[in-house]
């Protein structure tokens, strides 16, 4: 199903409960990762929504998603806290991830951040360290070559609210939480480990409106917010301090719109005072 718009956490737990047309898992997860590219700060707030909307309609049931490999969901078991790998096109496919963390090299002169199956982790600061580098070598754990500028810039965000702190001023010996993997793709590989109870994951079913399958248009009423917090003089403000202040605010629409237009406005800026390297 193709949108003309950005989805949010929002539109999709509206498509979700609109019982007259045909959404199915594999889209629910390609919105999602259009909303991880444009909302910075806002994706696991969208992956909630996304995860209770789904609750709702009696699907993936005891699942919360925590992530994207490929065209499958990454989703956390909560009755056993483990990470479990969802096949989107078929939901009862689950298998089990490991939640032991193995050293993984990242960057040169090896350096390594302890990960799980999922990707999630933690990396201890060393020395010459800095936010963009960490940002940058952790990105090529995700598969994800010589990232961009923009790329690193937006992941240092990601990493910044996951860790609900500014990494502007790292110092040797910080560990920095590392969130689940968000990476798109085609396809993904199962892990080799046991299955879980495929009676856990509900079937999703596509349509659900009697086996009559109706695919209205739908325009949703979006309101684009473009907020006015970035001076036209950005570049003579001090970077930590636009990023700082950024990362302190309330998550709202507004301050994740404010950030991602910090990072399109000054993104050279902001690699000098990350100390790009």
């Amino acid at each position: 199903m193709a949108t003309d718009f950005e989805p949010t956490g929002d539109s999709i737990a509206a498509k979700v409960q609109d019982k007259t047309q045909t959404y199915s898992l594999s889209e629910v997860t390609q919105d999602l990762m259009d909303a991880h590219a444009h909302r910075l700060g806002l994706f696991n707030e969208d992956m909630k929504k996304a995860t209770d909307s789904l609750h709702e309609a009696g699907l993936l049931n005891n699942f919360e998603i925590v992530g994207i490999n490929g065209k499958d969901l990454i989703a956390r078991d909560t009755n056993l806290n483990t990470s479990v790998l969802v096949n989107t096109e078929d939901p009862t496919a689950v298998h089990a991830l490991s939640s032991e963390l193995a050293e993984t090299q990242i960057g040169a002169n090896g350096r390594v951040a302890n990960l799980a199956q999922d990707g999630s982790g933690n990396y201890t600061v060393s020395g010459g360290d800095s936010a963009w580098k960490v940002a940058r070598d952790l990105l090529s754990t995700r598969g994800v070559d010589e990232p961009s500028d923009n790329q690193i810039a937006n992941y240092i965000i990601e990493l910044e609210h996951h860790n609900e702190r500014s990494l502007g001023q790292l110092q040797v010996g910080d560990v920095v939480n590392v969130p689940p993997i968000v990476k798109d793709g085609e396809q993904t590989d199962f892990a080799p480990t046991p299955e879980v109870d495929p009676s856990a994951a509900a079937d999703f079913q596509p349509s659900r409106n009697g086996g009559e399958e109706v695919t209205p248009e739908i325009t949703p009423e979006i309101t684009p917010v473009t907020p006015e917090v970035i001076p036209e003089d950005a570049a003579d403000v001090p970077v930590d301090q636009i990023v700082d202040s950024l990362v302190n605010a309330p998550l709202t629409r507004e301050t994740a719109d404010a950030q991602k237009a910090n990072v399109q406005l000054i993104g050279n800026e902001m690699a000098q005072g990350y100390e790009r390297g």
